[in-house]
């Protein structure tokens, strides 16, 4: 028996439970719809805890964070023995992959306070990402990169720096 004969010996009642099925199913369809276009920007990966994983974007970082190395060795770009370096800073990341970084490093004893004069990033899907600032007057002259991951439910970033330095970065939102 085909499906239109089968819906036409269903009944009154019948049609009615159908139609309340579709119209919950199109409700929840719809709400799930948005609610994923709304979720472009991460606000909770509790579903990373049950197996499944958010789909993160550029919008997931967007806001104002702090950030610190831990002693790190710095690696001269034109050569040299490898320096001890510190820092701290905060980083602004615009939500559409542009960024601007202030910091201050310690580089060897030596204090180097930084405003970046072009930053940008990129977050995959799976919450790894890349960045790349300038700044200009440092001893770093070319873009400094970075490499970094978005940890507990998006309230932290874990970074190295993938060039000059040999050490780790710990952000975390403002």
């Amino acid at each position: 028996m085909d499906g239109a004969r089968r819906f036409g010996r269903v009944g009154m009642r019948g049609r009615v439970l159908l139609m309340m099925v579709v119209t919950v199913g199109a409700v929840v369809a719809a709400g799930a719809s948005l609610a994923a276009r709304d979720d472009d920007a991460l606000r909770d990966d509790d579903d990373s805890q049950k197996g499944n994983h958010p789909r993160y974007t550029n919008r997931s970082i967007q806001g104002i964070w702090g950030f610190s190395s831990q002693l790190a060795m710095f690696l001269p770009p034109g050569g040299g023995p490898p320096v001890p370096t510190a820092g701290v800073g905060r980083i602004s990341f615009d939500g559409k992959g542009g960024c601007s970084v202030t910091s201050v490093v310690n580089i060897n004893g030596q204090t180097v306070t930084s405003q970046s004069s072009s930053c940008s990033y990129s977050v995959g899907p799976d919450g790894m990402g890349t960045s790349q600032a300038v700044f200009p007057g440092t001893p770093i002259s070319d873009p400094v990169p970075i490499s970094f991951v978005i940890v507990d439910q998006g309230r932290e970033l874990l970074a190295i720096n993938t060039r000059f330095l040999v050490g780790g970065l710990t952000f975390r939102r403002q």
